[in-house]
């Protein structure tokens, strides 16, 4: 059963994007009996997951867009408004906000992402409808004054100067420029120049135009009373209006090949890749195959690159994705003079997972993955970003069940075929340190 209710698929320049019709309310409840979804008429989507033996509560409302709807040249504007709304909103200034929160012991999470702001809390039962009153304030009725504007923009400068001074953060920065394609490179947290010339009218038109219900996510989990929930978030979100501005794709840029020279005594390599997003058939089987590569001690990064040979004392591999497209994410730190041979075995453990792929492997990743899902599924606030993210990038609420059963269908031969369709190749690299590694080196002079 489809659990979307009557949806369309709205492409826009190849981001497709889950919204429902706006004929109707859409009431839809997932193969869990204890999740229920609706959705307001305004567009935003109520998803709540019962949880039994639990006294805890927690919450994400999520908002699409993120520092993906940053003006060109303001980046950060994301981040500086998600963290103005809380400093002082409705009958509250910033103090009797923050105040207010810690006396109902809400746990407050803000994150700004390339796709999406989150505000995340998490409390007990007893204290969801006030939390959800003081987040409401926050959202619709802040009252983003200059003032605070200019203190919030110190501390982000001052953020971004920690980054630049961390070479890992630099070159992991410049890697994700160059490999996704715009508006998605840009960093959240914005850079030195975007933030010193932005302005208050830029944060608050931001806010303005962005902080809408329509598309956004509402996911609860823990212990509530779904008709409670339901009309507390009616009374206090009903009246949001807005519709969200479409998001325009760009292209990913020509040179995503690079070295950034720094006197330093090591050499930090970023490599990415693209894969499978999210919501293909094949990224159960991908995520295994990267689950293999840089998975805890016994994963062949580990393994071929500092244990067997001592050619780096960090190495990893992880996923990442948008809703159009999926990437590996890679780091390797080691010394100048093993950057070369480094680099290159990275490269070709990316390759060739799959030509020598074992049961045991196979195995000891599956462990890893279901261990993290289930102990995942005992956090509520896990539970809560985790249905958030589904619904954004699925349009429905996975079943742990359903997940449990993919990882389990998965074998070495279904693995192979799945890389064997969707190969590691075409990298993006950034290296940093005195001198750039020799594949760059080879590139530059061709």
């Amino acid at each position: 059963m489809d659990s979307r209710g009557d949806v369309q698929s709205v492409s826009n320049a190849g981001y497709n994007r889950i919204r429902f019709s706006s004929s109707k309310v859409a009431r839809a409840v997932a193969d869990q009996e204890s999740t229920r979804i609706e959705q307001l008429k305004n567009g935003l989507t109520l998803i709540g997951q019962y949880v039994p033996g639990v006294r805890s509560v927690a919450f994400t409302l999520l908002l699409p867009g993120g520092s993906a709807l940053d003006p060109p040249g303001r980046w950060g504007v994301a981040n500086i408004a998600a963290e103005l709304v809380f400093r002082g909103a409705g009958e509250r200034d910033s103090r009797a906000l923050q105040n207010e929160l810690d006396r109902l012991g809400v746990v407050k999470s803000i994150t700004v992402g390339r796709e999406q702001t989150t505000f995340s809390g998490a409390t007990l039962g007893d204290n969801l409808e006030p939390a959800l009153e003081l987040y409401a304030d926050a959202l619709l009725r802040p009252h983003l004054a200059e003032e605070q504007f200019q203190a919030t923009r110190a501390l982000v400068l001052q953020e971004i100067q920690t980054m630049e001074e961390d070479p890992k953060s630099r070159v992991s920065i410049e890697l994700t420029w160059r490999h996704w394609p715009e508006p998605f490179g840009a960093p959240p947290i914005g850079t030195r120049e975007s933030v010193t010339s932005m302005t208050y009218d830029d944060v608050r038109a931001y806010w303005e135009g962005n902080y809408t219900p329509s598309d956004a996510i509402l996911a609860v989990a823990g212990h509530f009373e779904w008709s409670r929930l339901r009309d507390a978030v009616q009374r206090l979100f009903g009246e949001w209006h807005g519709d969200r501005p479409q998001l325009r794709i760009g292209k990913r840029r020509d040179d995503r090949r690079t070295h950034l020279r720094q006197e330093t005594s090591q050499t930090h390599l970023a490599i990415a890749c693209d894969t499978v997003p999210f919501d293909h058939p094949d990224y159960y089987g991908i995520r295994m195959a990267i689950a293999v590569l840089s998975s805890g001690a016994s994963s062949r990064l580990f393994t071929e690159l500092r244990e067997k040979r001592g050619l780096c004392y960090a190495v990893w591999a992880s996923y990442s994705f948008l809703r159009i497209t999926g990437a590996v994410f890679g780091y390797v730190g080691t010394v100048p003079q093993k950057a070369d041979e480094a680099l290159e075995l990275y490269l070709h453990q990316l390759r060739t997972v799959g030509d020598n792929l074992t049961d045991e492997e196979v195995e000891r990743a599956r462990a890893g993955i279901k261990s993290s899902l289930i102990m995942g599924q005992e956090s509520t606030s896990a539970r809560a970003q985790m249905a958030a993210g589904d619904w954004f990038y699925l349009g429905r609420v996975r079943p742990l069940e359903e997940i449990q059963r993919h990882l389990d269908e998965l074998s070495v031969q279904s693995i192979r075929e799945c890389l064997a369709r969707h190969p590691f190749e075409d990298f993006t690299i950034v290296s940093l340190g005195p001198e750039a590694p020799r594949l760059l080196r080879a590139e530059a002079t061709e």
